[in-house]
């Protein structure tokens, strides 16, 4: 049986922009544990315990697909057009498999541990009653409207995806996410 235990995370966070044809908006957060520690017990091999970095195991992964797929600017996926698939496009493929293989606890693929991440995300209809954010100017309103529903899934998503036995600690919060 493994227990897993978070010590310390970093989150990475991406928000939609406004597209032409969708009458929405959205924050997506992405959780990397820094480090992991599982600690296992079986009657035939005992009590072992393995600690790792699933952040450096994600980035490392990463940086393999970028130097394998020539794939050295940012990774914007609205301009997939899934007509054609040349060689960069494969780099975003597979670095949509190492992450989902990233969010598996278990089977994973790509790593020889879960790496125990999780992702939040949250969609929302423009226009919203701005009004009560305060403020005279709109511009402001819209974006502690923003703000307003980053926080509330932040908040949300650290108490659903964790619990007392796996708590969290954020060491960072990057506005894009690391591997664009």
């Amino acid at each position: 049986m493994c227990k897993y235990k978070i010590n310390q995370v970093v989150i990475y966070h991406d928000e939609t922009k406004d597209v032409a044809g969708r009458n929405y908006k959205g924050h997506i957060l992405f959780f990397v544990p820094l480090k992991l520690t599982i600690a296992s017990n079986t009657p035939l091999f005992g009590s072992e315990v393995v600690e790792y970095s699933p952040q450096q195991l994600l980035y490392k992964k990463i940086l393999e697909l970028r130097t394998k797929f020539c794939c050295d600017g940012k990774l914007h996926f609205s301009q997939i057009s899934g007509k054609t698939w040349k060689k960069y496009d494969f780099a975003y493929r597979h670095t949509v498999d190492v992450t989902v293989d990233g969010l598996r606890h278990k089977y994973q693929k790509e790593f020889p541990y879960p790496l125990n991440c999780k992702m939040a995300i949250i969609f929302y209809p423009k226009g919203a009653d701005w009004s009560i954010y305060g403020s005279s100017v709109k511009k402001e309103q819209k974006l502690r409207h923003d703000e307003t529903l980053l926080r509330m899934l932040l908040k949300g998503a650290s108490h659903f995806l964790y619990d007392e036995n796996n708590q969290i600690v954020v060491k960072n919060n990057y506005r894009r996410y690391a591997f664009t």
